[in-house]
């Protein structure tokens, strides 16, 4: 691609040019203070975009124009046709930007030319990277080489508050510092895990056991434990010798020595800013162990992957958090290494027929362990994963869509409200009688979710026992035979036009609707239908449609205050500052709002 550089005087020539002809100028400046951020590259997109050929062009297609900002951080096009045009920003070291984004990763807006305005004058903020940076230390404060670290960020995630991991985890050099680089703002936990993997020291007859799990033969490397063969993965700290007969491990650890999330410092990080400092120690423990049998249906299940994982750790899904092992040939298995502490013993097999048209089935097991000593005689019994039908009742003058047949894409998910809970990952069965089973769930709380309805229709509700499921939990203990999933043609939603504080209209708000209700928001830990979200657009306008039947808040922010949206604690002070609407079927409202600033 061609890559071009303007001088700041040439920039401002093309606004003064011809009505047909139309411009897009700009800066670049940096969001935290403001300053004109050089040779950031700024892209210009668009269907009608012209495309400037490459200049190793037998090789390479011809891509958008390209500018390189100045001194002052200043760029252009010119010579554009009257269309819509996207506007983004590059810059190693910096998140991306747009114009319209107010926040890193947030909601970017096309700049409109038109025969009446054919020039535009944006303004684009880019936010830069930060660090975390720190040394590692063992119990003896002696610097800890070649260990492994991982970075955790808070998100709001079906509207509760996690932290899972970002970027790539990093190893302690030769003094045992680490450096996290390329960070966006916010927060952050700092984890040294601790994997640890053991396998039956007598392999499978196969390479392959069941459920697709690899059974490893000892020669791959480990420790040998008694019957198991005890490995850690790269990065894991070696822990120190045997003591009275009992391995001594490293545990998992959270800056800046503690032993589970709840415990550890959190560190909030601005835009650029380079967190020095980050120091943790790790400290050695005892461990015992844990053994028994796992069985299914039919007896003994061979070659299954056994995790078991700490209590605490569900809002950091981190893989090495938990301590694996596979089953051998008649169901045993061991741990030979597990601290003391409360754990859930977990498995799942999925098993895939050879017949076309049959369902896969699923086997699952979820056992709580108490571990303050040797632990046998674990019986973990796996059960067959439980089914949710369903039926679509169309409502309205339209004629419904004719269904499929076969296998086909299920319209409904299950969104689990308790820690891993999962729903499979293969497709649904639609009968002669057109219902759809969705199989292989584990027990537990979830809120049904249509992902999208069927073109012309509005998801209305899912009722199981005259309760609507996709607002209040249903708790899954057994199979769901009749789950009703209602369409309407009949669209509700709600629109209108935001101001700001002087009074003009206001087109970088972001208008915020959730119910009254605050059980949808506070106590079930997930992200409901009735919680959207929409811009406004360049004249002050919003639109929020397929927005259900009910009482709602509705509040209008500013955009680069709503990253967080979601999290119960901001939607907790959202409804002390929202306007109160109340929305009936197939009623469509208007409404003019005000910005106002989260309370804090």
């Amino acid at each position: 691609m061609v890559l071009t550089v303007f001088r700041a005087l040439v920039l401002m020539v093309p606004l003064a040019q011809a009505q047909d002809s139309g411009v897009i100028a700009g800066r670049v400046l940096d969001a935290a203070n403001g300053r004109p951020v050089t040779a950031a590259i700024v892209t210009l997109g668009g269907a009608n975009v012209p495309r400037i050929p490459a200049t190793d062009s037998a090789t390479r297609k011809p891509g958008p124009p390209r500018i390189l900002t100045g001194a002052d951080g200043r760029f252009v096009f010119s010579n554009l046709p009257i269309a819509n045009f996207s506007v983004t920003v590059e810059k190693p070291g910096y998140a991306s930007g747009a114009n319209g984004r107010r926040r890193p990763n947030g909601a970017s807006r096309d700049v409109v030319l038109t025969a009446a305005q054919p020039a535009a004058d944006v303004v684009i903020p880019i936010w830069k990277n930060g660090s975390i940076s720190g040394t590692l230390f063992d119990e003896a404060g002696e610097p800890v080489v070649r260990a492994q670290l991982r970075v955790l960020k808070g998100m709001v995630v079906e509207g509760a508050r996690k932290f899972l991991p970002t970027g790539v985890p990093a190893l302690t050099d030769d003094r045992g510092v680490y450096r996290f680089g390329s960070l966006l703002p916010g927060d952050y936990l700092v984890v040294v895990s601790s994997a640890r993997t053991s396998r039956p020291a007598t392999p499978s007859t196969s390479q392959t056991g069941r459920g697709g799990v690899p059974v490893m033969p000892p020669s791959a490397g480990g420790l040998q434990i008694a019957d198991v063969i005890y490995s850690m993965v790269r990065g894991t700290i070696v822990p120190p010798p045997i003591t009275n007969g009992h391995l001594m491990v490293y545990p998992t650890t959270f800056y800046p020595s503690a032993p589970s999330p709840a415990e550890a410092r959190l560190i909030t990080l601005a835009s650029g800013e380079e967190r020095s400092g980050v120091d943790i120690q790790v400290q050695p423990v005892a461990t015992v162990r844990v053994s028994g049998t796992v069985g299914g249906p039919d007896g003994p299940v061979p070659s299954v992957l056994l995790r078991l994982r700490p209590e605490g750790f569900d809002d950091t899904p981190v893989d090495q958090d938990t301590i694996t092992t596979v089953s051998d040939a008649g169901g045993s298995f061991t741990f030979p290494a597990v601290p003391s502490g409360q754990y859930s013993l977990r498995a799942t097999q999925v098993s895939r027929p050879s017949t076309p048209g049959t369902i896969p089935t699923l086997l699952w097991t979820e056992t709580p362990i108490s571990v303050t000593g040797d632990v046998d005689g674990v019986v973990a019994t796996m059960r067959p994963g439980l089914s949710v039908t369903a039926r679509q009742d169309f409502q309205g003058n339209a004629d419904p869509p004719q269904p499929g047949t076969g296998f086909i894409p299920l319209p409904f998910a299950l969104e689990a409200l308790d820690g891993e809970g999962s729903t499979p990952s293969f497709g649904g069965l639609l009968n002669q009688q057109g219902h759809l089973t969705l199989t292989g769930v584990v027990p537990g709380r979830y809120l049904v979710r249509v992902r999208s309805s069927p073109a012309g229709w509005m998801f209305k509700s899912a009722i199981v026992n005259d309760v609507d499921v996709s607002d209040t939990p249903l708790v899954l203990t057994k199979d769901v035979p009749d789950l009703v999933l209602t369409f309407t043609d009949r669209w509700s939603g709600l629109s209108g036009t935001v101001h700001g504080a002087d009074g003009t209209l206001d087109t970088t708000a972001s208008v915020v609707v959730f119910p009254t209700n605050t059980e949808a928001w506070k106590d079930y830990g997930a992200t409901p239908r009735r919680l959207k979200s929409n811009a406004t657009n360049t004249i002050g306008e919003f639109a929020i449609s397929s927005l259900p039947p009910g009482d709602y808040y509705a509040v209008a922010i500013p955009e680069d205050q709503s990253d967080d949206w979601r999290d119960p604690k901001t939607l907790d002070a959202l409804s002390r500052i929202a306007t109160t609407i109340t929305i009936g079927e197939g009623e469509h409202k208007t409404i003019d709002l005000r910005t106002k600033d989260i309370p804090r």
